[in-house]
């Protein structure tokens, strides 16, 4: 396989990424990977989190005949913004960014088809470009099934224990999903619901992953796993339900950045920051399984 570093230009600055190529004289199809929330990079790591899975994954599909390119979201890797702050982010920004990597992918020579792989939050976002491109298939990885705002009251109700403590956030969340800021927050986390973060909140609530996915017209390969502490199995269900026709495959023992790790929550965790623990068995065969059959 060879890879290429390429530097794409955007309108606040330039967007890095990966082209891998499986071989010399290739003819066949590409998919852009889309990574998941947070300043995540082309690789799948965070500072604290090195834990390779984008990497494994292209080189996995590399080895089955399946071009990819990768980027770095911005605000990490490589990609270099310029007078682009917190505050000026949007989702769509996301996306068009992934719709920029489909079209140089594209070109390159030997390039058939087009397709998008989504991990995480980049589930949504891979939707959203894929159905912007007409693109004939979308693989949603540990994806959300739910509004955001629906994800973050779950992730609240547990994480503050009573009723009272957690109705300013109820209500912020509210006012933030009707796409009202919220300037005056005083509540618990304080630092979530910052003023500069919530314009990119109020883009991302205006999205359900279920209702965008109805819109996608091409095939579907929903993957999750059975040890994911972040996305749970009924967000892999809403997402079949709203679109019928989508293939999913349940890998036992993957968590959520598609590992295999040890028994129990501590080695989970752990997992996340183990650049050389190999992907979940099984993850790449049914992705590639799903692609090659989509040719």
């Amino acid at each position: 396989a060879a890879a290429e570093d390429v530097t794409l230009p955007i309108k606040p600055g330039a967007s890095a990424g990966t082209v891998l190529i499986p071989k010399a004289g290739f003819t066949g199809m590409g998919v852009v990977i889309v990574a998941g929330s947070g300043p995540t990079d082309r690789n799948g790591n965070q500072a604290a989190l090195p834990n390779n899975s984008l990497k494994m994954l292209a080189e996995g599909l590399a080895r089955r005949g399946i071009a990819s390119a990768r980027f770095d979201k911005r605000f990490s890797g490589k990609t270099r913004l310029t007078g682009y702050g917190e505050k000026d982010i949007r989702f769509g920004h996301f996306v068009s960014d992934a719709v920029l990597w489909a079209r140089h992918l594209a070109k390159q020579p030997g390039m058939k088809r087009i397709g998008f792989i989504g991990h995480s939050q980049g589930g949504l976002v891979a939707t959203l470009a894929a159905t912007r491109l007409k693109s004939a298939h979308l693989v949603l990885l540990a994806a959300p099934g739910f509004n955001i705002a629906d994800t973050l009251k779950r992730q609240f109700t547990k994480a503050i224990p009573t009723e009272q403590a957690r109705k300013p956030v109820f209500d912020a969340i509210g006012r933030l999903r009707r796409g009202e800021g919220v300037p005056d927050y005083r509540g618990p986390a304080a630092g979530f619901f910052r003023p500069s973060l919530q314009p990119f909140l109020i883009s991302w609530m205006a999205h359900d992953p279920a209702m965008r996915l109805t819109a996608f017209a091409g095939k579907v390969l929903i993957v999750q796993g059975t040890r994911d502490l972040q996305i749970g199995r009924d967000a892999a269900a809403r997402l079949k339900a709203a679109k019928s026709t989508a293939a999913l495959v349940t890998i036992k023992g993957m968590n959520h950045v598609l590992k295999a790790p040890g028994p129990g929550r501590a080695a989970n965790v752990a997992a996340y920051s183990k650049p050389d623990l190999p992907l979940a068995p099984g993850l790449i065969d049914a992705v590639a399984r799903f692609l090659n059959a989509t040719r």
